[in-house]
């Protein structure tokens, strides 16, 4: 989140919603809707374990973000 002035808080973040699905033995795709105030993210990871039985983040999307998608040249 973005820096506040000295008299303005910004609203604090809250998990709204989470889920997970598996598509197959060995994969977790999740995800969760975070609420700050009027404005809600999105958060989206899969996770892959491997040989060693160990987690691995395979993918990660947080997103949208206004900053990302805005060209500026």
């Amino acid at each position: 989140m973005r820096p506040t002035g000295p008299y303005r808080r910004a609203p604090e973040p809250r998990v709204r919603d989470c889920g997970v699905y598996s598509p197959r033995r060995g994969v977790i795709e999740a995800f969760a809707r975070i609420a700050a105030g009027e404005r809600v993210r999105a958060l989206a990871f899969r996770l892959e374990r491997g040989d060693d039985a160990r987690w691995r983040c395979a993918a990660l999307d947080i997103g949208p973000s206004t900053a990302v998608w805005t060209r500026t040249t």
